[in-house]
């Protein structure tokens, strides 16, 4: 084809005939690697009054999103016409990178691929571009992916939000580099949990799912996952911890293998071995727990236990009823009883849609900006049973949150922590 009928192309057909080929010829999987038009966010909320909805024109597609298996993105690739330049769609690119932490960025436009790599070394640059046949491989991006240390940019935010007399220790402070114990790193290979519904976690939730499982295939034993989410999402996440944690285990000998898949199974979190068993499980490669070599295993001996830490929440729903039983409530009494005053439940035509919290004096509650996509006329309803109109004044779509101003007395702003 010629320069001349290439500038004619459109933007789908420069795509199709030519940086699709080059990726598939690099050895990428069409499958099951290849993403196209790959939706980041659904678009932002338009707020007039009470009335809102959302701006499908301005939502966030990726050309190309690869991924080593599904769930786990490593790059992107935005793709233009013939008769821009090939780095025309970087800029875009590397936002879309941003919001899903990957370190490989390309924009193409069937010439060449303009490339950026987060994550070049002493010896290579950090934009080049490279020619249609010299895409990189799976592999090639894979490694590049873990040596990409997405600690870095909570390091600066740390830093942004510190007070002046933090800023110089957190500044001083060396990044730890991502070292993956060799015997683990299959564990971020492992599938995520699938209900059958044909749904799929929105992007931030897949970046929780993955920072976990990452920082413990690096030797860090013991986390916590804030996330402001709705109940469904909040069991669909240790689900997906929890079965990425029990993949990791089926090198185990079989007996091994049940002991633990018995204790996820049951929720009990408690392993009972036999000396010979637990002497065959320190020494096995698959052991994820640190600090076992200083427990005997004596022939002689009894039964060894080993307790371990997993998200409390089964792979069920839990009823309200159970999520409110004494037990619960009584363990949680103490946070329940400060911060009960700030929240709010969130109406809409006689129906509650949402919990929110109380931010400020002003009247400002934040919630989740998805339950209010849509719906009109909201109210809120305070603590202590007070009903008031609200209106949203504000949306984050990237981070899924919503300011709502309404005018009811006596509301309790929640009380911010200090450090």
């Amino acid at each position: 084809m010629d320069k001349k009928e290439k500038l004619e192309l459109s933007e789908s057909d420069i795509s199709a005939k030519f940086i699709t080929p080059a990726i598939l010829k690099s050895g990428w999987d069409e499958m099951t690697q290849i993403r196209r038009e790959h939706e980041l966010t659904p678009g932002p909320v338009i707020v007039r009054g009470n009335m809102s909805a959302r701006n499908k024109k301005k939502r966030k597609r990726a050309d190309y999103m690869l991924q080593i298996k599904k769930g786990l993105p490593v790059a992107i690739i935005e793709a233009k016409a013939n008769k821009f330049s090939p780095s025309h769609g970087m800029q875009q690119a590397l936002g879309y990178a941003d919001i899903l932490s990957v370190p490989s960025v390309y924009s193409s436009n069937g010439d060449a691929f303009a490339s950026h790599n987060k994550v070049a070394g002493e010896h290579e640059d950090t934009e080049t571009e490279l020619a249609l046949d010299n895409f990189p491989s799976p592999e090639e991006l894979w490694q590049r992916y873990l040596r990409f240390d997405k600690t870095a940019d909570d390091a600066e935010k740390k830093l942004a939000l510190a007070t002046p007399s933090e800023q110089p220790a957190l500044a001083a402070a060396e990044p730890n580099p991502p070292a993956y114990d060799a015997a683990n790193l299959e564990l971020m290979l492992q599938p995520y949990f699938d209900d059958g519904s044909g749904k799929e976690p929105r992007y931030y939730q897949i970046q929780a799912i993955n920072r976990v499982v990452e920082h413990v295939a690096r030797g860090q034993k013991r986390l916590l996952l804030v996330m402001a989410t709705s109940a469904t999402s909040l069991g669909q996440l240790p689900r997906d911890v929890r079965d990425r944690f029990a993949g990791m285990l089926v090198d185990l000998d079989d007996d091994l293998r049940d002991l633990f898949q018995t204790a996820i199974d049951e929720n009990t979190a408690t392993v009972y071995f036999s000396p010979d068993q637990f002497r065959r499980f320190r020494s096995h490669a698959a052991n994820p727990f640190e600090g076992l070599d200083h427990i005997p295993a004596d022939e002689n001996g009894g039964t060894i236990a080993l307790k371990f830490e997993l998200p409390s929440i089964r792979n069920r729903r839990i009823s309200p009823r159970e999520r409110q039983s004494p037990a619960n409530l009584a363990a949680a009494a103490g946070t329940i009883q400060s911060v009960a005053p700030s929240v709010v439940a969130i109406f809409h035509e006689g129906r509650q849609i949402a919990l929110g919290t109380v931010i400020d004096t002003d009247g400002h509650v934040i919630s989740k900006l998805d339950e209010l996509v849509g719906k009109v006329e909201l109210e809120v309803v305070t603590a202590s049973g007070q009903p008031s109109p609200a209106v949203i004044v504000h949306q984050n779509e990237e981070n899924d949150l919503a300011i709502l101003k309404t005018k009811a007395a006596g509301l309790t702003p929640i009380r911010w922590a200090t450090r």
